[in-house]
């Protein structure tokens, strides 16, 4: 006697291309998602950096017991950061300074740069100026008891969302994004 066995495994062409489909779909919408949020999330990434460098920083001067420095160069969005100032001890002389680290900008994929966006006052109140470091000669300094300047450094993306990283005469750090009425 001769049977047949009728019971087929495996999935249709119809089954495959629903498949394809619905892969297809969530791979567009995630894209969709990344292109919209993208610029925002690397802006928030590189002050995040910031604030935790400035954090790094102030740890660092109270222990060492020698003062640490930011020098930020606004056109090239750039800052440097030095765990000593020099023989001369003078963060603006960069030339004898021992360089710790440098926070580049320029290399984002979202046009992070050292800038205000579309933001219209300053953290501590005041309109925004020209400057958008605004420590005094754009360096901010940490001394051996973790007491800073007071000023901040301002970094937007290339839709014009900021951020604010900065510091108070206490040497307290603070992280602020601009909601486009405020700082929050």
């Amino acid at each position: 006697m001769h049977f047949e066995n009728n019971n087929q495994a495996g999935m249709t062409i119809v089954e495959l291309l629903v498949v394809i489909a619905i892969i297809g779909i969530v791979a567009g919408v995630t894209g969709l998602n990344l292109f919209k949020y993208g610029p925002m999330y690397e802006l928030r990434a590189n002050a995040r950096t910031f604030y935790s460098e400035m954090q790094n920083a102030k740890i660092n001067a109270i222990r060492t017991g020698n003062p640490w420095g930011f020098v930020c160069n606004e056109a090239a969005s750039i800052c440097a950061i030095y765990s000593s100032s020099g023989p001369d001890n003078d963060f603006s002389t960069t030339g004898d300074n021992t360089l710790y680290k440098t926070i580049n900008l320029s290399t984002s994929k979202y046009g992070i740069a050292i800038g205000h966006g579309t933001a219209t006052t300053r953290v501590i109140g005041g309109a925004i100026g020209a400057e958008d470091v605004t420590y005094a000669d754009d360096i901010l300094t940490f001394n051996a008891r973790g007491i800073s300047n007071d000023g901040e450094i301002y970094i937007q993306n290339n839709r014009n969302e900021s951020y604010a990283v900065g510091t108070n005469k206490f040497g307290n750090i603070f992280l602020r994004r601009w909601t486009g009425g405020g700082w929050n």
